[in-house]
């Protein structure tokens, strides 16, 4: 088992990989690399983090998970289509104004968990999670009316999900709300729950390390991840090299306990929400140092052309969302 201190360093490392994945030209060889298991870490996290007493208040379940995903995804959804015109006016968005009938769809599209803002285009994952853990719950609970062994109930979750969204990725079946997606997903969510249901004892070893990213390195040239895009790759390859890569950051946070750390595994929530949108502040750097024309503060999520920029992305994108937060808690505490 791990400690709550390593899960949570282990969230830090896996928002931190997502905000440079989105900074980094996407043929490049390190971000297909970290595509291949930062989004399956969280999944992964949170079946190892279900609690078995939600099976007996489903309820209380249902509302925890509407009130730490649905509720973020449409406070920040009607933020952001509200300022829609505004963003379009500033170039910040490569968009058209939204009428009257517009902004209402919009906002309906927003309220059914459906579809958001460019700028809120990490939200995708809320939804996922939402759907998936719901999904693993609904399952899990019915087999426990017939079967008794939890552990056994997992593995059959785990691998009926697996089988059946790989069937309809082989098939090329999409679902409403990529429920094919999701239904894949179950079988990361179900993984992090074997590991506390099986009362695994994972080595935390570095040379164990350097194995998963060798492995790691031998995958990406066989499968691509892109789960934003409902795009699984090869389904064997894909759960293995998420579970190498969540084992990896896993060692890592481990041997690395940096207090910081720990801080943003607390903070990811503002991370996921506004770093898109902060990537703005470098591209209008990047607008000035080359003397581009402004139009280009559209360039989503950033501009290509210069890819050495990556690092001060990733900084700010990662930054200022952790000093806003320090600074509102230290006025609440004032």
């Amino acid at each position: 088992m791990f400690e709550s201190e390593t899960l949570y360093r282990a969230k830090a490392m896996g928002i931190i990989l997502m905000v440079v994945g989105h900074a980094l030209y996407p043929d490049l060889f390190w971000r297909r690399l970290i595509y291949l298991f930062h989004m399956p870490l969280f999944y992964i996290l949170s079946g190892y983090l279900f609690k078995d007493r939600y099976f007996e208040a489903p309820v209380t379940f249902l509302k925890r998970r509407v009130r730490s995903l649905y509720v973020p995804y449409i406070q920040f959804g009607i933020l952001f289509i509200c300022l829609h015109n505004v963003f379009v006016s500033y170039h910040l968005i490569d968009s058209e104004n939204y009428t009257t009938s517009m902004f209402l769809g919009k906002l309906g599209k927003n309220l059914i968990f459906l579809e958001t803002e460019s700028l809120l285009g990490a939200m995708w994952f809320l939804r996922s999670l939402f759907l998936t853990s719901l999904l693993y719950f609904g399952a899990t609970y019915i087999l426990r009316r017939f079967f008794h062994r939890e552990l056994l109930i997992n593995i059959c979750v785990l691998v009926a999900a697996f089988a059946m969204g790989a069937l309809l990725h082989l098939l090329q079946v999409h679902l409403p709300y990529y429920l094919d997606r999701e239904i894949f997903c179950v079988s990361f969510f179900a993984t992090g729950r074997l590991v506390v249901l099986g009362k695994y004892r994972l080595p935390s070893f570095w040379w164990v390390a350097v194995v998963l990213f060798v492995v790691l390195v031998g995958l990406n040239n066989l499968t691509a991840l892109r789960l934003h895009a409902d795009d699984i790759g090869n389904p064997i390859l894909t759960l293995v090299s998420a579970c190498c890569g969540t084992y990896l950051l896993l060692i890592f946070s481990h041997k690395l306990k940096f207090g910081l750390l720990s801080y943003i595994g607390r903070h990811t929530m503002p991370i996921l929400v506004w770093h898109l949108f902060l990537f703005k502040i470098v591209t209008f750097a990047i607008i000035l140092v080359y003397g581009l024309p402004f139009g280009k503060l559209t360039a989503f999520p950033v501009i290509y052309d210069y890819p050495c920029w990556w690092l001060l992305y990733s900084v700010v994108g990662v930054g200022v969302p952790l000093m806003f937060i320090y600074i509102l808690q230290h006025l609440k505490k004032s």
